[in-house]
């Protein structure tokens, strides 16, 4: 009885070893990681890129300061300073899972930052606000009375902004100071929509939309011919990019620039869905990052950071805020309960807040739709600007 007992007993043991070797000798998932940098002043914009022999199906990064993301290749911006370990753990298809870790190798030294809360400037029908002043209200900048406003954006120390019924593109300083018209689309026949401006490219962008009525000037009826224009920042050296006839079943409503990579992207409108497209300043050759998109787009902005560029655009469709990476084209829902009309959005992508123009006043949340709040309980908001 003892020697039947004594074999079972090594026959679990052999097969216990046997089992342990299959694990110990599996084949490790070999895992590393680079970095865009890794050291500078706060806040510190980080690419991460994984390197890997095969393929995972999942990632999960640990920036070291409380942050954590599951995309392949994230970008990160670390805001305090200090000095940080960073870990990757990637999955694959077969269940094998591998680990990098580098010790204390994000280093972010102090540096002089600006407020972490912009200037926010806005349009109403009374004029240009911004914040300050009463709170909750704003401080006045330019007084008078706009009745369509759509683009706002805040170049070199300077406002731009369009006003439909003017047909015209405006700027002025940041103290309502030396307004002027700057584009005077009405002798072009043109309805402008939306502005964007380049301050790379010294270069300032607008979208006009198709009109099928015909309006009389002088002898002849004529009809608005859509398109994308640029002029330089004063104006000068107008040029038309594409042209959208009347009765063209897609025409682009609204644009943003991504200043980093030399990127113009605007949205291509069609009867009952839009497609989101982009060109290069350089080449004007326009390419689609995603198309088929439900609704109608009210607004459009990006995330652009320095030296990395825009990852996601960001747009007002079916009253609801939603952002698009402009690589992979994945739409995913951000925020809800903006009201039924948002006019304008923009984002402070270095703090990760996102601001939104609405008919009740100005709200912020961070840019995954979290800790939404109204910080201005203010009129019907046409546009707004971050500076």
């Amino acid at each position: 009885m003892r020697l039947r007992t004594a074999r079972v007993g090594m026959a679990l043991l052999a097969l216990g070893l046997l089992l342990s070797g299959c694990f110990l000798f599996q084949p490790q998932v070999e895992v590393d990681f680079d970095a865009s940098a890794v050291e500078g002043g706060q806040p510190l914009v980080v690419s991460f890129a994984p390197v890997t022999e095969e393929t995972p199906v999942s990632y999960a990064w640990d920036f070291g300061d409380g942050a954590m993301s599951n995309e392949a290749d994230p970008v990160h911006v670390y805001k305090a300073a200090g000095t940080f370990s960073v870990s990757l753990t990637v999955e694959l298809a077969d269940g094998r899972v591998g680990t990098e870790t580098k010790t204390d190798y994000v280093t972010v030294s102090v540096r002089v930052m600006k407020s972490s809360s912009p200037a926010v400037y806005w349009i109403n029908d009374r004029g240009v606000l911004k914040s300050g002043g009463r709170a909750g209200i704003g401080e006045t900048v330019i007084a008078d009375r706009f009745f369509s406003v759509a683009g706002m954006e805040i170049v070199n120390n300077k406002l731009y902004w369009l006003d439909h019924s003017q047909q015209s593109v405006y700027r002025a300083d940041l103290d309502g100071m030396n307004k002027e018209t700057i584009v005077h689309s009405r002798e072009l026949y043109y309805l402008p929509w939306d502005l964007a401006v380049d301050s790379a490219a010294g270069k300032v962008y607008w979208v006009t939309l198709p009109h099928d009525t015909a309006v009389e000037a002088g002898d002849y009826d004529w009809v608005w011919i859509g398109g994308i224009h640029r002029a330089n920042l004063d104006g000068s050296n107008v040029e038309t990019l594409v042209t959208y006839p009347d009765g063209a079943s897609e025409y682009a409503t609204h644009i943003a620039v991504d200043r980093v990579l030399g990127r113009v992207y605007w949205s291509l409108q069609g009867e009952s869905s839009w497609k989101l497209q982009y060109s290069p300043t350089g080449s004007w050759i326009p390419q689609t990052v995603a198309g088929n998109l439900p609704g109608s787009v009210r607004a459009l902005s990006l995330d652009t950071l320095p030296t990395v560029g825009a990852r996601y655009a960001y747009y007002v469709a079916s009253g609801k805020v939603q952002r698009l990476h402009v690589a992979v084209g994945a739409p995913l829902e951000v925020l809800t309960g903006v009201g039924n009309y948002p006019s304008d959005i923009a984002v402070d992508a270095l703090e990760g807040k996102l601001y939104v123009a609405t008919e009740n006043g100005i709200v912020r949340a961070n840019v995954n739709g979290s800790e939404m709040e109204i910080i201005f309980s203010t009129d019907d908001v046409d546009a707004l600007a971050l500076y």
